[in-house]
C-alpha cells in the first residue's frame, strides 16, 4: 500500500496532467486514508471531491464506494442527518446490484444513522437485512457482528428477552469461528442480561467463563471489571435471584 507522501504526489501529478479519473481515483484514497486515521479535516475536502468527480463522470459504482467513506465520516462527526443522506444512495445502489460487501456496509451506516436520529425499529430492520445477507453468503462473521449490533439495540430499548435471544445466537457463532475476545465479550452481556433478569446464578455462570476467557488472553482490565461484578454476585441475598424461586 502506498505511503501518504506517495499518495499526496500521485494526486499532484494527475491534477497537473488534468486527468479527472485518476484524481477522483486518488482523492479517494488519499481521503480515505486520513479517515481511517481519524484525520477527519483531511478526509473531508478529498472525499468530497472524489464523490462530485465520479458523479461528473458517471461512473455511480465508484461513487458509492466514496459516498459510504463519506457517511462514515459523518457519523464520527455526529452528523447523522448528512451520513443518512450520503448512505441511502449507496445502499440503493448496492441492493440494486445485489453487492452483498457493499449493501451490507449500506445496512450498516444507514442503521447507525436511524440508530443515531432515534429511529430504532428503522435501524433494527436494516441490521436484520445485513445479518441475512450474510448468513445467505456464508459470512459467519458478518451475522454474529450484525446479531450482536441488533441484541445491543434490544437492549438501549429495555426489551432484555429479545437481546439474550439474540446474544445466545451470536455466541453459538463466535464459538463456532474460535474468537476468543468476542466470545468473552458476548458472555459478559448475557451475565449483565441474566443480572437484569433477576437469574443471578445464570449470570454467575456467564461472567465466570467470560473471566476465564480473559485471563487465558491476559485482558486486565476485562479480568479485573468481571472479578468485581462477580464479587458483587455473590454477595446478593439469595431471596434476589429468581432462579431459586
Amino acid at each position: 500500500m502506498a505511503s501518504i507522501k506517495e499518495m499526496q504526489e500521485l494526486l499532484k501529478q494527475a491534477r497537473e496532467a488534468g486527468e479527472e479519473k485518476q484524481i477522483a481515483n486518488m482523492a479517494y484514497k488519499l481521503g480515505d486514508t486520513y479517515l481511517e486515521k481519524g484525520k477527519l479535516a483531511q478526509a473531508l475536502p478529498l472525499l468530497q471531491e472524489a464523490h462530485s468527480l465520479c458523479e461528473k463522470l458517471n461512473n455511480p459504482n465508484s461513487q458509492a464506494i466514496v459516498a459510504l467513506s463519506l457517511a462514515s465520516l459523518y457519523l464520527v462527526q455526529e452528523e447523522a442527518d448528512k451520513a443518512e443522506q450520503a448512505a441511502k444512495p449507496a445502499y440503493d445502489h448496492f441492493k440494486g446490484l445485489d453487492e452483498p460487501q457493499g449493501r451490507v456496509k449500506g445496512c450498516l451506516l444507514m442503521g447507525d444513522s436511524k440508530w443515531s436520529r432515534g429511529q430504532y425499529e428503522q435501524a433494527l430492520q436494516y441490521y436484520e437485512e445485513a445479518q441475512q445477507v450474510c448468513q445467505t453468503g456464508g459470512d459467519v462473521i458478518g451475522k454474529a457482528t450484525f446479531l450482536d449490533r441488533q441484541a445491543k439495540m434490544y437492549r438501549f430499548m429495555e426489551n432484555d428477552q429479545k437481546a439474550l435471544s439474540l446474544f445466545q445466537k451470536s455466541l453459538q457463532c463466535w464459538q463456532q469461528l474460535d474468537v476468543p475476545d468476542r466470545e468473552a465479550m458476548t458472555l459478559a452481556n448475557l451475565g449483565d442480561i441474566h443480572k437484569q433478569l433477576g437469574d443471578i446464578s445464570q449470570a454467575i455462570v456467564c461472567h465466570e467463563q467470560a473471566l476465564s476467557i480473559y485471563k487465558g488472553l491476559k485482558q486486565a482490565n476485562a479480568v479485573s471489571t468481571l472479578e468485581q461484578e462477580l464479587a458483587a454476585l455473590k454477595n446478593l441475598p439469595a431471596e434476589e435471584d429468581s432462579s431459586q424461586t
